[in-house]
């Protein structure tokens, strides 16, 4: 019955006159194949290069989701990345820049998974409930597709322990309720930790260690204990003490040239020429910047590149007017 009405449907959309073959299938399905997930890392890097800026310290660390869901590996345990930092400084982006490289439809596929928790957990007295669903919806997923992408956007919004739920599927398992839960990728996305990543960072900088210079490392104990310590859906887990979170991915705060470069970028997307750079510096003028007395005296964008596209948007349209 199923493959009767995907014919209909494809006939249904096909043009007038033209008869249906088997490969107008692909129109409307999507399959766990190679072919719908190409895992494509140079155009990962393309992509980071050409819109993320400031952060060097992404593209090493996620070669390890390339590696994770290339075809015939064979890892031991699902892969558990935590993105922690301030707003605007491009864990929303790379997520996305992500499934765009792994999937051939990118966010659209049926093969990645975006939970906003202020969204899909939003009340703490529902907590077993969300995780009773968390858990039938994980299982559902990686039945159809071991390979699946998972993101827990604004993690820190999550009741606590709702994560926990699926805590079985991040451990080294084969099998988890009838599923291979190995092959997957989780990502939480989160603000905690955000002021100690921008204080260690200001140190090194003091410091004279250039950006590129730094290490995983330097920032991997204060991210472990602002995730399990601070509130939020990860305080107390199991998941963080038991160390199943393969990395924590520390964003950092952006300083003036990298929020110049997201002006630039955002320029080019639009297709607006600005030679002398006139439109590019009013907009910078507009960024805030942290207070200079505080411990980072003025070093880093506050709210790192969030609002450039309408920042841009507003120097642009005063740009037309003054040359009316």
């Amino acid at each position: 019955m199923k493959l009767v009405l995907l014919v209909v449907a494809c006939a249904v959309l096909l043009p007038e006159n033209r008869a249906w073959e088997w490969s107008d299938i692909t129109i409307l399905s999507e399959w766990c194949y190679d072919s719908w997930i190409p895992v494509n890392e140079s155009k990962f890097k393309q992509s980071l290069r050409e819109n993320v800026f400031g952060q060097p310290l992404v593209e090493e660390t996620l070669k390890t989701v390339f590696v994770h869901l290339r075809p015939g590996h064979e890892p031991r345990k699902a892969l558990v990345l935590a993105f922690q930092g301030w707003p605007g400084v491009g864990k929303n982006l790379v997520t996305n820049l992500l499934a765009k490289s792994v999937y051939a439809r990118g966010t659209d596929s049926s093969f990645f998974k975006l939970y906003n928790s202020r969204i899909d957990f939003p009340l703490e007295n529902k907590a077993e409930e969300y995780k009773k669903r968390l858990q039938q919806e994980v299982k559902e997923r990686l039945a159809k597709c071991p390979r699946s992408l998972f993101v827990f956007d604004e993690i820190d919004m999550m009741p606590p322990k709702v994560i926990d739920g699926i805590k079985p599927y991040f451990d080294y398992q084969e099998k988890v309720d009838g599923v291979d839960p190995r092959k997957a990728v989780y990502i939480f996305l989160s603000n905690k930790g955000g002021s100690r990543i921008a204080e260690i960072a200001y140190e090194l900088w003091e410091k004279n260690v250039p950006r590129d210079n730094f290490k995983l490392s330097d920032f991997k104990e204060a991210l472990q204990s602002s995730a399990f310590n601070e509130k939020g859906g990860l305080q107390h887990s199991d998941s963080i003490s038991s160390f199943l979170v393969s990395f924590h991915v520390p964003f950092l705060p952006l300083q003036k040239e990298h929020v110049a470069q997201c002006i630039d970028a955002e320029l080019r997307r639009r297709g607006v020429v600005d030679p002398d750079d006139t439109i590019a510096s009013a907009a910078l003028q507009e960024v805030v910047f942290t207070k200079r007395d505080t411990f980072t005296a003025g070093l880093f964008a506050s709210g790192g590149c969030k609002t450039i596209d309408s920042i841009v948007s507003t120097a642009v349209v005063a740009f037309a007017h003054d040359e009316l």
